[in-house]
């Protein structure tokens, strides 16, 4: 699935059938503080794998490779 994440916290997937994108997560819902501190790194199966960075990173530092967080979709 491709997918994408908005400023706001949004998760989209494209639908193939209709060519339209479709919220999946909102992460403001579940996150409300750090919502913007996520870097998504794929989604695999019913979860999104992504990395939550410290505050002030635009994206993770090396040491946070393999620190991952799963959220179910």
């Amino acid at each position: 699935m491709l997918a994408t994440l908005s400023q706001n916290g949004v998760l989209s997937g494209l639908n193939f059938k209709n060519n339209q994108w479709v919220p999946i997560l909102d992460l403001r819902d579940t996150f409300p503080e750090t919502f913007e501190n996520f870097w998504v790194v794929g989604i695999v199966e019913h979860e999104m794998v992504a990395i939550e960075m410290p505050s002030n990173c635009d994206s993770p530092p090396l040491s946070m490779k393999n620190v991952y967080k799963r959220i179910q979709l």
